[in-house]
């Protein structure tokens, strides 16, 4: 994936971002290319980028970035609700940084699917380790997924 931010200043449109994205995988390997959208992004130069992006071959959807205390802004749900009628997968980094309250609101308000895999991740590495966490903030969310799944 790439981050919308960068169109503006690299000057490429992004279905060339995507194309070199793509050419640069090994012959048979599936490859979807994500557009990285932070929450206040939706301004000046890449509002127009946003409302585009939906109708670009090859790109599989939008992953929400940023830090995950900024509100969502209203535009937000509107552009997931549009990328995914256009048929996109739609992604949301939340439950990195924030509780299991910001994983509900992204899923209610969102409707996507969010990195779950980090937060394996840094549970496995922390274990490997040997060091001990607290599940105090994170054991709901755990949950959370075991009742999506």
């Amino acid at each position: 994936g790439f981050h919308g931010g960068v169109i503006p200043f690299i000057k490429e449109d992004g279905p060339e971002i995507i194309a070199a994205i793509k050419a640069g995988a090994p012959d048979g390997l599936e490859v979807r290319v994500f557009m990285g959208v932070c929450h206040n992004d939706y301004k000046d130069d890449l509002k127009a980028v946003i409302d585009d992006c939906i109708s670009w071959d090859g790109l599989a959807g939008l992953d929400l970035h940023g830090w995950e205390d900024m509100e969502l802004e209203p535009w937000t749900a509107e552009i997931w609700r549009r990328s995914r009628e256009a048929g996109k997968f739609n992604k949301s980094h939340a439950g990195e940084f924030m509780g299991p309250d910001f994983v509900r609101k992204i899923i209610d308000e969102l409707k996507v699917i969010f990195r779950f895999m980090s937060f394996l991740f840094n549970i496995f590495f922390l274990k490997l380790l040997n060091i001990n966490f607290s599940f105090e903030t994170n054991i709901s969310l755990l949950h959370l997924i075991v009742k999506l799944f």
